[in-house]
């Protein structure tokens, strides 16, 4: 059927409808794409935040139980040693839980084969570390100083080798995904002003169509009655 030949209404209805029809699919569109971005977003605050977080506490617990060692070796007293060691064992203790939790949440092939280097680094630390507390404890200190900077150099540069790559493989994860969500972001705003000036222009046509259709015959109407009122009985109307 020609859409000249439909009623006012139905065409109005057609128009609306279609235009209806561009608002729904540019809203599933929108839709779409904010749940892509709100998974990234998702990703981020509850997976990869906080390992990072987690990696943090990790490496402040590391720096300060080097401290506290030294600490140790530097005591006067075998009351302060004792406490220097004693923060040592809790600082250990916390680390452990870090790891036990970094087990749990790593699931990439990549972080844990880190994580798995890490944790062999850290018992070959916690080996020479056990030597080094019996030597303070012993209360030599040139045979201790001998061992700090000897045997005990190696297992624990790698040790916080070790723990600094896998912190640098979970940043990277995390930026990753942020550059993943301002994309999607990006993508969704510029689809969204695309769909939007389609069905704009879209309207525009349509609204134009339907309108010539109604105002076309009123035109031819108005013309005819102003040739019969002038006389001109020839005119003929044609009827669809």
């Amino acid at each position: 059927m020609h859409l000249s030949n439909m009623k006012v209404g139905v065409r109005l209805g057609l128009g609306f409808g279609v235009i209806v029809a561009l608002m729904l699919i540019a809203s599933a569109m929108s839709i779409h794409r904010i749940s892509g971005l709100n998974d990234s977003i998702d990703l981020i605050i509850k997976n990869r935040y906080p390992k990072i977080v987690a990696m943090a506490d990790l490496q402040n617990m590391i720096d300060d139980q080097a401290r506290l060692v030294r600490n140790a070796i530097i005591a006067v007293n075998p009351a302060e040693v004792d406490k220097w060691l004693v923060k040592v064992d809790e600082d250990s203790n916390q680390i452990k839980v870090i790891f036990n939790k970094l087990e749990e949440s790593i699931t990439s092939p990549k972080g844990k084969e880190l994580l798995v280097a890490a944790e062999t680094k850290r018992a070959a630390y916690l080996a020479v570390r056990g030597q080094l507390i019996k030597l303070i404890k012993a209360g030599n200190t040139e045979v201790t100083a001998a061992y700090l900077f000897g045997d005990f150099q190696k297992p624990q540069y790698e040790y916080f080798d070790a723990v600094g790559k896998l912190a640098s493989f979970q940043e990277s994860l995390m930026s990753e995904d942020g550059e993943q969500a301002a994309e999607s972001a990006k993508s969704a705003i510029t689809n969204a002003i695309g769909i939007a000036a389609f069905a704009a222009i879209f309207a525009a046509v349509v609204a134009f169509l339907i309108t010539r259709t109604v105002t076309n015959p009123l035109i031819q109407a108005v013309q005819i009655a102003t040739n019969v009122a002038a006389g001109d009985l020839t005119t003929r109307i044609e009827f669809t």
